[in-house]
């Protein structure tokens, strides 16, 4: 498939692929060039702030005793987990539930957080990353033994919109 460059530099992404990509009107995407080949991608403002992403996850882990995940909508950018999560695409249904904007907790449940996994957790905590309206990810949080307790949730919640005031100018 090839398109032209119109006269302010301009190019044209197929609707078919914008809708097989999932790509909104006004969604933000990152251009880079290497070895003189030039590439589109998703801009996730979370994959450059992955240290403090990190960080957090780590603090959160030994605050509440649990395995962290931060997340854009794509990926997941930052754990503090057993298993490698970093960079695994999000499973569908968190996405969704991420899409509600709502701080969720729930106990015994099996909601995957990467594609390929089961899923199947004694507690989960689910609090969206949200700037301005706009929703950045998520930081989700899971136990294999034992559940949550309120105050959990809070300091999720917390930290959630600490990592959001990282973005606020």
């Amino acid at each position: 498939m090839t398109r032209r460059i119109d006269e302010l530099g301009r190019i044209v992404i197929p609707k078919e692929i914008r809708r097989t990509l999932r790509l909104a009107v006004g969604e933000e995407l990152e251009i880079c060039v290497d070895d003189g080949v030039l590439t589109l991608k998703r801009y996730s403002p979370l994959s450059e702030r992955k240290r403090v992403a990190r960080n957090v996850a780590k603090t959160l882990k030994n605050a509440i005793g649990a395995q962290v995940v931060v997340t854009d909508l794509e990926k997941a950018r930052a754990a503090a987990t057993f298993m490698d999560y970093e960079e695994r695409e999000i499973s569908e249904e968190l996405k969704e539930i991420l899409r509600k904007r709502e701080n969720l907790t729930m106990e015994n449940c099996a909601i995957p957080i990467v594609y390929g996994e089961k899923g199947d957790y004694s507690g989960l905590i689910i609090s969206p990353i949200q700037v301005a309206g706009d929703l950045l990810g998520g930081i989700v949080a899971f136990k294999d033994k034992g559940t949550f307790e309120r105050k959990d949730l809070e300091i999720v919640k917390i930290s959630a919109e600490l990592l959001a005031s990282d973005f606020t100018f």
